[in-house]
């Protein structure tokens, strides 16, 4: 049986760093490694979170401040998961 965690285990230093170093880039953070990045915090975040409709709706915002432009301006992991 597998126990959900909260938000902050899930979005985390620890597992956000995991998802940035299972996506492929150099120093310069491109956009779609970006964007893959935030695909699987979302994918991770429904599969692992207690509440799913939170965990989504969560994911959402995020997609959506990354379509807004809001992570434009990083151009390294670490400014990436400090959004």
């Amino acid at each position: 049986m597998t126990t959900k965690r909260g938000l902050t285990h899930i979005f985390g230093g620890p597992v956000l760093s995991g998802l940035l170093s299972s996506v492929s880039f150099t120093s310069d953070l491109s956009q779609q490694a970006k964007q893959q990045t935030i695909s699987k915090l979302f994918a991770f975040s429904v599969e692992e979170y207690i509440f799913e409709d939170v965990a989504k709706k969560v994911s959402a915002q995020l997609q959506s401040e990354f379509d807004a432009g809001k992570f434009s301006q990083c151009q390294d992991s670490e400014s990436f998961a400090k959004g």
